[in-house]
């Protein structure tokens, strides 16, 4: 998370002069969105107006609106390639006579994938299941998924990484965290945890280039699910007294 602002003097009375704010990551995956927030101090008296356009196929929601407030708040969706971009917002006083520019270059990097093949042997289909992506310790994503009956599917997160740092680095997925599915989810080997290491090291290529060829993939993971159907237990005719 990074802030940007745009200097200027003293504030004049006119509200010619002022602050503009950014707020947001300076880094995203291909097509992953972020908040945004602008903060103006010392704008034009009364409502504000605002614009928002993006560069080189990135896109923002909303681009334009008006606010009594002295901030806003927008969703920036990157470009589909990696690369920079810039978002542009335009503050302008309502009338549109005072009016100010600013920038905000963003970069869009290669995610690094963890991804894990899941085999439900059972036959029958493992529904919304919660599953947990984490990455040196910390909880990344929570998500849920349904894993049709003796088939495989994959497990995956885009982990996107501002500023990864050299040396080790691990991921964990974990299936039903809180043992919702207890009764009727068995692992192979006994465990629903799932890590795996992988490490980083400049080596005269840049982290860019490395996070490039980064691809964690953890072992296949053995699900069987079974359905256990409880029926009503049958009452007992009491015979007539004699």
């Amino acid at each position: 998370m990074a802030t940007l602002v745009i200097p200027a003097p003293a504030a004049a009375q006119d509200g010619t002069d002022f602050l503009i704010e950014i707020s947001g990551p300076q880094t995203l995956i291909p097509e992953e969105t972020a908040k945004y927030v602008v903060n103006v101090d010392g704008g034009p008296s009364g409502d504000i107006k605002y614009e928002v356009t993006a560069s080189s196929g990135g896109s923002v929601s909303p681009s334009s609106g008006k606010t009594s407030a002295n901030n806003f708040t927008v969703t920036v969706t990157a470009p589909a390639d990696t690369g920079k971009f810039i978002v542009t917002f335009i503050i302008s006083s309502e009338d549109g006579l005072v009016k100010k520019t600013a920038q905000q270059t963003i970069e869009v990097i290669p995610p690094v994938v963890i991804s894990a093949e899941v085999f439900n042997s059972g036959n029958v289909a493992a529904k919304d299941v919660p599953v947990e992506f984490y990455a040196d310790g910390k909880l990344l994503n929570t998500t849920a998924v349904t894993i049709p009956a003796n088939s495989t599917y994959t497990l995956r997160y885009n982990w996107s990484v501002e500023n990864l740092s050299p040396g080790k680095h691990t991921v964990k997925i974990v299936i039903d965290p809180d043992d919702q599915f207890s009764q009727f989810l068995h692992f192979a080997n006994n465990t629903k945890e799932f890590e795996s290491a992988f490490y980083v090291g400049d080596g005269g290529w840049g982290i860019t280039n490395i996070i490039l060829g980064v691809v964690v993939a953890l072992l296949a993971i053995l699900v069987t699910y079974t359905y256990v159907s409880r029926g009503k237990k049958k009452k007992k005719k009491k015979r007539p007294k004699a």
